[in-house]
């Protein structure tokens, strides 16, 4: 299977939390890799690069804007600001070489030995060498004159034409070519007019001349100044794109991300200055579904006002999987003042952890996250479970540097010894302060200290824990599998009715399915069958039931099965197993809003419940039978008659089927639970987009 890939963009406050990070890449892998089998990497940061402007004028043909590398920019025809020798010593063309390799340089001494130099005005041709593109097209740009100026203007505005002459020739198979301000770095053409020269030569061509294959005319610059030059101009001479009947929307500036066939992007606007034309439809989402109106039935666009959340990005992603030959684009309004950059952000980061969507076939994810100015660590594992996980535990960790303290919340720290502390205090200098809390059933260590220490006895203390947990597992007849090991976990498709059911039941409880992974391990299984032919067959044998598990050993479960230390309850009121509940909505029963987190990962098992007593806090195992000291009950509950609550001695008595992700909404009765997903599942997918 194919690994999904999620990247973190570390703010810039956190800049030295990254550097931070980045010294113990080593240890951070170990404990990645074997706590939620994902890998990790660390990567520069990058240039923002992206397309700032596009224009579809009569011909067919888009004109484009964009920031970019022309090095690494994919298209099938670069230009190369050249001089009449092409000679690539600086600029420009020493950057195409540098990247392209030596094979250019020696064939544009050919071109020169065998037609003598260029003139200005006029171009060569030779291969891409190892660059991105089938072809470079030198052009030679004039020297600035300010006594010259108007011979200046049209020696650039012939070389521009003669370029877009050979790229439109039906011969040349070229589709797109990539255009530099020529003339604008060494030869000192001022970039104001020479982004109006080529702006004026590219209107006179399209105006003028057949496209032939040409469909893309990209002007490409890596400066900012220049790019908004050359988008300056081509907005007053070629117009804006605020027109949705031919062009896309203005925002192309703002980041977007395509998958299959939703573009979606966020656009900063007061929702009450938003030009909504029979094109384009306007879905506030916290209205009533009888107030999204529709304009018309061929609606191209739909703005969305809300809160961005996991629950929209999914949303529109199944709606692209539900009707995937609808080419639709989907904008998230930002009211100004909302923070847009981190809005930006949190848009990049929620499409990308949700777009490994139910029923999606490996692969064929096409979403692309622009590129950042920040450093960036990137995440890479089989489930988008296993990635928000230890994306969850990276953002932890980096916090760290921000202040002073830390809090490591683990049952494992139950299993410590004095051999294990000891070893943990050889890590603990004497600047950082270690203290342990035990509550209700729940175990965890406070830490405090000068940040750049406390990160390392941190990641020990994880280390040490996680030895621990291994060890623990080793112990019994966990060791046959470990994280490690592959286990097919597959997604349910949100259209079938298995994902249906379940998302109707929890629904009732207030909670949100956000995605459903079904899981397949046949060592698990092969065990759990073996746990059922040992009950009596007189009774009930099996039951499903479900646990809520930490994001951290939903891993562990998936691969080794349940724990008692994974999920223990604040009380063990019924004996000290492995407790589970008969229906989702007990999931949060006794749960103050704080302790909740906006994510609930659930587990939906088949149980060996067999024979069952009332269970009491002493119980270390299930009690023997009245009258037969040799033979026991398999599980203990809450009450006899009408139990809701399950405990288990044996964690192989319980066979993970489902991992379900679910959204909590704070302080949300089931009513208002209820009517947030109707306002969902009709508004926005039926009445914005469904008509499209």
């Amino acid at each position: 299977m194919r690994l999904i890939e999620l990247k973190l963009s570390i703010r810039s406050l956190w800049h030295n939390a990254y550097e931070a990070l980045k010294r113990r890449e080593n240890c951070l892998n170990n404990l990645i890799s074997k706590r939620f089998a994902c890998t990790l990497a660390f990567r520069k940061a990058a240039e923002s690069t992206g397309e700032v402007y596009r224009k579809k004028v009569k011909s067919g043909i888009d004109v484009c804007v964009y920031k970019d590398d022309l090095t690494r920019h994919k298209v099938d025809a670069v230009v190369n600001a050249a001089n009449e020798y092409l000679e690539h010593g600086a600029g420009l063309a020493l950057a195409l070489v540098k990247a392209g390799g030596p094979e250019i340089k020696e064939e544009s001494k050919r071109y020169v030995q065998r037609y003598g130099e260029v003139k200005v005005g006029e171009i060569a041709v030779t291969g891409g060498g190892k660059l991105p593109c089938k072809k470079i097209i030198h052009a030679a740009g004039p020297k600035w004159h300010l006594p010259e100026k108007e011979r200046c203007c049209d020696l650039l505005r012939n070389a521009i034409l003669n370029v877009l002459h050979y790229v439109s020739d039906p011969g040349r198979a070229l589709k797109s070519v990539a255009i530099p301000a020529v003339s604008s770095g060494v030869y000192a053409f001022p970039v104001d007019l020479c982004s109006k020269v080529i702006v004026m030569a590219v209107k006179e061509f399209v105006e003028t001349s057949p496209p032939g294959c040409l469909r893309e005319i990209r002007l490409v610059n890596i400066e900012e100044s220049t790019v908004a030059a050359i988008k300056k101009a081509c907005e007053k001479f070629l117009g804006d794109t605020s027109s949705l009947e031919e062009t896309v929307p203005a925002s192309l500036s703002s980041p977007y991300l395509i998958h299959k066939n939703i573009r979606m992007r966020i656009i900063e606007q007061h929702p009450k200055d938003l030009k909504v034309s029979l094109s384009c439809h306007l879905c506030n989402m916290v209205l009533p579904p009888s107030l999204c109106r529709i304009w018309s039935p061929r609606v191209q666009n739909t703005f969305c006002i809300s809160p961005l959340n996991d629950t929209m990005i999914e949303a529109v992603l199944n709606f692209a999987r539900a009707y995937p030959k609808k080419k639709r684009e989907v904008q998230f309004v930002i009211c100004p003042g909302d923070r847009p950059l981190k809005a930006a952000h949190s848009f990049n980061a929620l499409v990308l952890k949700n777009i490994y969507l139910p029923g999606t076939e490996s692969g064929s994810q096409t979403a692309k996250e622009p590129a950042s100015s920040e450093p960036v660590i990137e995440l890479k594992g089989c489930t988008p479970t296993a990635l928000g996980a230890a994306e969850s535990w990276l953002q932890q960790v980096m916090k760290i540097q921000e202040g002073s303290h830390a809090v490591i919340k683990n049952n494992y720290i139950f299993c410590l010894g004095k051999e294990e502390f000891a070893e943990l205090s050889r890590h603990q200098p004497s600047s950082v302060c270690v203290s342990e809390e035990v509550r209700d059933g729940r175990a965890k260590l406070e830490l405090q200290g000068p940040p750049d220490v406390l990160i390392d006895v941190v990641l020990a203390a994880e280390e040490l824990l996680l030895r621990v947990q291994e060890k623990t597992l080793s112990e019994g007849d966990f060791h046959m599998t470990s994280t490690t090991d592959y286990i097919p976990i597959s997604p349910v498709d949100c259209h079938l009715q298995e994902f249906k059911d379940r998302q109707k039941e929890f629904e009732k409880a207030g909670l949100h399915v956000l995605r459903i992974e079904k899981i397949h391990n046949p060592l698990l299984y092969a065990a759990f069958q073996q746990m059922i032919k040992k009950v009596d067959g007189s009774f009930r044998t099996t039951q499903k039931l479900y646990q809520s598990v930490p994001p951290e050993f939903c891993c562990s479960v998936c691969q080794t099965g349940f724990h008692r230390m994974y999920s223990p309850p604040e009380e063990q009121k019924y004996g000290a197993g492995i407790y589970f509940t008969t229906n989702p909505r007990y999931l949060t029963k006794d749960k103050a809003t704080g302790e909740m987190d906006s994510k609930m990962y659930v587990f939906e098992a088949d149980v060996v419940t067999g024979k069952y007593t009332t269970g009491q806090p002493s119980c270390i195992m299930p009690p023997a039978l009245d009258g037969n000291a040799f033979t026991f009950y398999d599980s203990l509950v809450d009450n006899l008659n009408y139990p809701e609550t399950f405990v288990i001695f044996n964690g192989f008595a319980a066979l993970p089927q489902y991992l379900l992700t679910l959204g909590i909404e704070q302080n949300c009765s089931y009513g208002d639970a209820l009517l947030s997903s109707v306002l969902w599942s009709e508004c926005f997918l039926k009445s914005s987009l469904k008509y499209l």
